[in-house]
């Protein structure tokens, strides 16, 4: 990869291109909360405050659906899981429209809203806030015919707390006991309010355990009868699509509203457009706000997310050169984010404020240690540590291959990088969960993905920062950060955790384990004819139909 020598020299509509593939596109899906959830019965669940009542969760009758299954869709999509076994893959899968599509999870986690009911239909923590009771809802049925109850929910969870993959984001459970037939009990080490937000994640879908012993290890690539989503796996074609048809007797609502749907795989955005223009996806997703606005004027309807994710470059803190606190702030003071986000019309990127939340967000805190640009700073560390280590200021970066917008990006990047002395190669990867890979195994320097904005401060910051998280990819160690990550955790109320949340931020500016950049959205383009397209944050696969929804 060439450098530049002038940032001018790449149109700006390729930067503008560049930056919001590179925020949206190289997301690393850290387990998270769910960010597409089908519309449910309308319940009500509330935290037990010590010294009150249980509240008791009550439903409303459901409604009939008004749209029965009637056709195919096809939609293109920026990539595909890296599996399909919630337990086996690292990150957060529940994204994907297809995982969506053939999944349920105990707890909705809709964006902008409270956690609400899914395949338990209550959830009530306890007085003294040391566990919590889940009432399974009755009726449900695996795709494979068995019965979703106690027991299944509790072989579900026992075993992601068995998994190398799931079972730091549940270590916060202490047992999982069957009290009835369809009530289990949560038992835990500590406090930990944020519980329903964990069940809306990964770790909260339900697998037919029929299907978990029959399977074995070729359950992640084909769970053909192990959801209890709307839609049946029909086939997984890798690096091209995945195929799910409707599920007859799916218990929830509303019922599918198609008979088949095709995700298809099109890594680059205007390959995607082109599809969509021609007739042969019906709606896409995509990252990129130059390309959303060129396909409302060309007709088609555009439905905006909420950020749910931001940039992100990975250092690996267990290797030269990042292994030295002073390289990794120099990669950081080296960058002008403000006049990044100026040549690339990006007004999120100085919004983000190396921090783990834009300052738009809830949980933002401003800082001291907050990075600014400041190149001759930059210089002096990297001089430092030359002189200091004998090594050369350089690395690779490794980013996945989702079209040369991102390339366009990376070459803007590297070029500040360049111009406070640091040599920097990128290789990149062929796909997204090639990088995931990479990074689950330590095998990089330095990797452009992203992480989640989640609703719930805590999977962001414990996954990606604590000591114990199995998707913590930096490697970066810190007790003191442990130790405010444990108090947001289990604090009982919003100040407390907004303070342990704030210090979050400050050892995060100090230490500089990772860069975090620009927030990002997802725009979802489809023809006029396609209806159930909500701004829930992914692409909505339990909503969408064609015609009337």
């Amino acid at each position: 990869m060439k450098n530049i020598d002038r940032m001018t020299r790449i149109p700006s509509r390729t930067y503008k291109t560049a930056v919001a593939s590179f925020a949206a596109g190289l997301v690393l899906l850290t387990t998270g909360p769910v960010v597409d959830a089908a519309a449910r019965p309308k319940a009500t669940a509330k935290r037990v405050v010590p010294g009150t009542a249980a509240p008791t969760t009550t439903l409303a009758a459901p409604t009939a659906s008004t749209a029965p299954a009637r056709k195919n869709m096809v939609v293109g999509t920026i990539s595909e899981p890296g599996g399909l076994d919630p337990a086996a893959v690292p990150g957060d899968m529940t994204a994907q429209p297809s995982i969506i599509a053939i999944y349920d999870q105990l707890v909705d986690t809709p964006w902008g809203k409270s956690p609400q009911p899914g395949l338990a239909e209550s959830f009530v923590e306890s007085p003294d806030r040391k566990s919590w009771t889940l009432k399974i809802r009755s009726g449900v049925k695996f795709h494979d015919g068995t019965d979703l109850n106690a027991e299944a929910v509790r072989f579900n969870l026992e075993r992601y707390r068995k998994s190398r993959v799931t079972a730091g984001t549940m270590s916060v459970i202490k047992s999982v006991d069957v009290t009835d037939p369809m009530t289990v009990r949560l038992t835990l080490d500590k406090p930990f309010g944020a519980l329903p937000d964990l069940l809306g994640s990964n770790v909260g879908i339900m697998v037919s355990p029929k299907a978990i012993q029959e399977k074995a290890d070729i359950l992640n690539r084909q769970p053909t009868d192990a959801g209890t989503g709307p839609y049946i796996l029909k086939e997984w074609i890798p690096a091209d699509h995945i195929t799910v048809v409707s599920n007859p007797n799916y218990w929830g609502n509303p019922k599918p509203h198609l008979e088949q749907i095709t995700f298809k795989v099109v890594l680059d955005d205007q390959s995607r457009l082109a599809a969509l223009q021609a007739g042969d996806v019906q709606s896409m997703v995509t990252p990129v706000q130059d390309t959303a606005n060129r396909g409302v004027k060309a007709g088609f309807r555009l439905v905006e997310a909420p950020a749910s994710f931001s940039s992100a470059i990975f250092f690996n803190n267990s290797k030269p050169p990042f292994d030295d606190i002073r390289m990794r702030r120099a990669a950081a003071l080296a960058l002008d984010i403000v006049a990044i986000g100026n040549v690339l019309d990006d007004a999120a990127a100085p919004n983000q404020g190396f921090g783990l939340w834009p300052k738009d967000n809830l949980w933002y805190s401003p800082s001291q240690n907050t990075p600014g640009f400041d190149r001759a700073t930059a210089r002096s560390l990297v001089n430092d540590y030359i002189k200091s280590t004998g090594r050369d200021a350089s690395f690779t970066i490794i980013a996945p291959n989702v079209g040369s917008a991102v390339s366009d990006a990376l070459r803007l990047t590297v070029k500040y990088w360049s111009d406070a002395g640091i040599a920097v190669k990128v290789v990149e990867l062929p796909d997204i969960n090639s990088a995931v890979i990479a990074l689950a195994t330590s095998q990089y320097e330095a990797a452009a993905l992203g992480v989640a904005l989640n609703k719930d401060p805590d999977p962001t910051a414990f996954n990606a920062l604590s000591s114990t998280s199995p998707t913590n990819f930096s490697r970066y160690k810190n007790v003191e950060m442990d130790a405010a990550l444990d108090q947001g955790r289990t604090a009982g109320d919003q100040a407390t955790r907004k303070a342990a949340y704030a210090r979050v931020q400050d050892l995060f500016r100090r230490d500089v384990p990772f860069l975090v950049g620009s927030s990002g959205t997802l725009h979802i383009l489809s023809a006029k004819t396609v209806c159930g397209i909500e701004p829930t944050g992914g692409f909505p696969a339990k909503t969408v139909g064609i015609g009337n929804c």
